[in-house]
């Protein structure tokens, strides 16, 4: 009390002091342009308001309020398979029965073996790899291919334009654009090993122990 007793005396000299150089009609501008206070003022700013002001400041830089701790995620749970909804045991049903059956399910399916050509395997086999290993393969391969004349073009690319024009030594025959399957026939039938990789790459392993596979996609 005694601090604001004290600063409204002084506001009051200042206050009263400054009106000496008022212009005539403009009473007050000299303290407002100093910055006075009002003595009268119910709104006048106190010591004591000032002094905790201060000491409310100071006491927020030196402990300043914690970061607040974010929440930690939720777990997520992500199981194997999906299972559907009408998976769910019947009450009917007895709890061996259900594990049979989802079992059954569950199991991989076994992977038939054609009696027909194995020279197109899927992905990577162990056992389609130790019988490739096991063939015998001339280390470089032959300047050039040489074909059967039954091989014709046409028969290699299965074209009935290209087998009428191949009748004929003096007509040139047509081209036309190659099928996928096709061009895989005519690799096999040249000695090229085809494997079908990840995506719709395609592997044409060629005929030799020194020579690159060529990868091409479909």
């Amino acid at each position: 009390q005694l601090f604001d007793d004290a600063w409204r005396a002084i506001d009051a000299a200042l206050w009263e002091f400054s009106h000496a150089f008022d212009r005539s009609g403009q009473r007050g501008a000299v303290a407002k342009k100093f910055g006075l206070l009002d003595p009268a003022d119910p709104n006048r700013v106190t010591a004591m308001q000032t002094l905790l002001c201060q000491v409310r400041a100071q006491m927020a830089e030196r402990n300043p309020a914690p970061a607040p701790t974010p929440a930690p995620p939720s777990p997520q749970v992500f199981s194997g398979q999906s299972v559907s909804a009408d998976a769910e045991p019947s009450p009917a049903e007895s709890a061996h029965a259900y594990v049979a059956d989802r079992a059954k399910h569950l199991r991989p399916k076994e992977k038939v073996k054609s009696k027909g050509t194995t020279a197109e395997k899927v992905g990577n086999d162990p056992a389609a790899d130790e019988e490739e290993e096991e063939e015998r393969l001339p280390d470089v391969l032959p300047k050039e291919f040489r074909l059967g004349k039954k091989n014709t073009q046409g028969k290699l690319m299965n074209s009935p334009d290209s087998r009428d024009d191949a009748d004929s030594e003096d007509v040139v025959p047509k081209k036309r654009k190659v099928r996928w399957a096709e061009f895989e026939r005519a690799m096999r039938l040249i000695g090229l090993g085809v494997f079908q990789t990840a995506g719709s790459s395609v592997r044409f392993d060629p005929p030799a122990k020194s020579a690159h596979p060529i990868t091409f996609h479909r």
